[in-house]
């Protein structure tokens, strides 16, 4: 999800957290999916774990 064979660590995970702010600016109700769906490969294992506390 935030890392590929080329690219700095830092630039996915920079990636992610935009997409995550944009994507679940309304509500957590299946944000992880909408996460995978948004920003993992096809082509690769995708998994992600999104803990919300009340």
């Amino acid at each position: 999800m935030v890392e590929t064979p080329r690219r700095d660590i830092g630039l996915g995970i920079d990636r992610l957290l935009g997409q995550a702010e944009r994507l679940l600016r309304g509500t957590f109700e299946g944000g992880a999916a909408r996460l995978v769906d948004s920003l993992g490969s096809r082509n690769d294992d995708r998994a992600l774990l999104l803990v919300h506390r009340r």
